[in-house]
């Protein structure tokens, strides 16, 4: 109960912190007035954008759990929809692990789902850092040194192939581990061999985590557009790695908000967008991604609600 208290007492100190910060420093009256002067046109390509990320997630856990007991896309969908809605409003990144009951209950064992997940993180890090790198290209900007973004690359890659190899090669000293852990890392095992098995999964995965990304960014761009901003889409996808990055972090603000805009705003503004507009920018972003998140979330048990009132 304490370290639960303690949780949600972190997560309310980074919002408060965020806060205090940003009105010490913003004019919050100008943040609103930037807000008022948005073209919503961009704004709607912006939600719409970031709504196509759902079935492509969806499709991704899918298509890694289809030979393990889940059988159903649109339970896939509904699954991603409460995955997101827990990952958000949960704090210390602790929803993030809705997603290994929420399978469980699908029939994915918990090892299983567990696999799933430390999977689809390593390919969204992956994604990140190479488009990252790839858009730099164009870009120039200094960020984060190279050679840190390519260790950190280098060591997503390597645990996405040799974990498999890893857990296999030591499966003897797994067998000491009591039956209930050792039933869980076999199932682990077994689900990342297959996944990184063939050449055919790894585009597989490879290729839809990267149209994800490509929709998120997509919606990132498009809120900046809507600030009238004369910024390219390789810009954008530059300046927001501090924000994506923010989202791997196991600490959060209620909501998630707090960390993604402070590393959005200190990616524009390194690229040269005035901080009060980037500010406004991110929270915007933020703010649209975390009404549609909620909103799939609740849409996602009206169905059940429906099949129980009928029963």
């Amino acid at each position: 109960m304490k370290n639960k208290l303690a949780k949600i007492a972190g997560s309310v100190l980074v919002t408060v912190l965020f806060f205090y910060y940003f009105y010490k420093t913003v004019d919050f009256g100008l943040v609103a007035e930037y807000v008022k002067t948005v073209r919503w046109e961009w704004i709607a390509v912006a939600a719409l954008s970031y709504c196509l990320t759902y079935p492509v997630r969806a499709f991704r856990i899918y298509y890694l759990t289809r030979n393990s007991g889940n059988h159903s896309f649109l339970q896939t969908q509904r699954i991603c929809f409460r995955h997101q809605f827990f990952g958000r409003i949960i704090p210390f990144k602790v929803g993030d692990l809705s997603l290994v009951y929420l399978l469980k209950k699908a029939g994915v064992s918990v090892g299983e789902g567990g696999a799933v997940l430390l999977l689809i993180r390593l390919f969204d890090g992956v994604i990140i850092i190479l488009s990252f790198l790839l858009c730099n290209l164009f870009v120039n900007m200094d960020v984060i040194p190279g050679w840190i973004l390519l260790l950190v690359l280098a060591l997503a890659i390597g645990a996405v192939f040799f974990t498999p190899f890893l857990l296999s090669r030591y499966v003897h000293l797994l067998q000491k581990l009591p039956e209930k852990l050792y039933r869980a890392v076999e199932q682990i095992r077994i689900m990342l061999t297959q996944s990184v098995a063939t050449l055919k999964n790894v585009l597989v995965i490879g290729l839809v985590s990267l149209i994800m990304w490509f929709f998120v960014y997509l919606s990132m761009h498009g809120v900046v557009l809507a600030f009238s901003q004369p910024i390219s889409f390789p810009q954008t996808v530059v300046a927001s790695f501090l924000a994506s990055a923010a989202a791997f972090l196991p600490i959060n603000g209620i909501g998630g908000f707090g960390m993604v805009e402070t590393g959005w705003t200190l990616g524009f503004t390194l690229l040269g967008m005035d901080r009060t507009v980037a500010l406004s920018s991110g929270v915007v972003s933020n703010t649209m991604s975390f009404l549609i998140i909620c909103l799939f979330g609740i849409i996602s048990y009206i169905p059940v609600k429906r099949r129980n009132n009928n029963v």
